[in-house]
């Protein structure tokens, strides 16, 4: 038989964990998921339809239609989504994907400044004159061409001491008063610059 000691003891530790386990902390709830909410969400609409369609059947239709057209909605939209998500994956398993474009050869820009100029855009006519320049001081291996570079990263290749240094940044502060500087480029602004960069080129050929 226990002494009333122990007894009472016993009593202590059982109070303390009751009281423990009835705060909010210990309620373990049953948790929903997301599937049986979206099935009571479901249940609730439908009731709710049933409601109107005995109390107010024109209402019902209008609700009903509704309901129906945004499920279609809802359905295109997402085998949309999954399409998009799909096809690039599928396109990489079978070696497919956007055709890779090829890069223009100088002579390409070349024709391209020639035709720009004939059209009276002279801005760009002057900006591909010069990359026609890179590329071919590219192929000499003078400088190396990128597309992502700028015009006044090409001066930081060659050294400052170099004969064709200075005409180099001369053509790019032409070209970057015109782009940027907001200085009108005419005719004869690009005839004077292509002769520059003609004699540049020569200077380069000549080494």
């Amino acid at each position: 038989m226990s002494s009333p000691p122990q007894e009472s003891l016993r009593d202590s530790i059982r109070t303390v964990l009751e009281q423990v386990f009835t705060t909010p902390e210990y309620q373990w709830d049953e948790r929903r998921s997301v599937v049986d909410t979206l099935r009571g969400w479901w249940h609730s609409l439908l009731g709710v339809l049933e409601g109107l369609r005995v109390a107010h059947p024109a209402v019902y239709y209008v609700v009903l239609g509704a309901v129906v057209g945004l499920l279609i909605a809802i359905t295109i939209h997402a085998g949309y989504i999954i399409w998009k998500v799909v096809r690039p994956a599928r396109a990489a398993r079978l070696g497919e994907g956007p055709p890779k474009m090829q890069p223009h050869d100088a002579d390409w820009y070349l024709n391209e400044a020639r035709r720009l100029m004939r059209d009276g855009s002279y801005v760009e006519a002057v900006a591909y004159r010069f990359k026609v320049l890179v590329l071919r001081l590219d192929a000499r291996g003078e400088l190396t061409f990128h597309p992502s570079k700028t015009p006044a990263e090409y001066l930081l290749e060659l050294p400052q001491d170099h004969v064709g240094y200075g005409a180099l940044s001369q053509l790019v502060g032409i070209l970057y008063r015109h782009l940027f500087g907001g200085v009108k480029c005419t005719e004869p602004d690009v005839r004077h610059f292509e002769e520059q960069v003609g004699a540049l080129e020569a200077y380069f050929a000549s080494e």
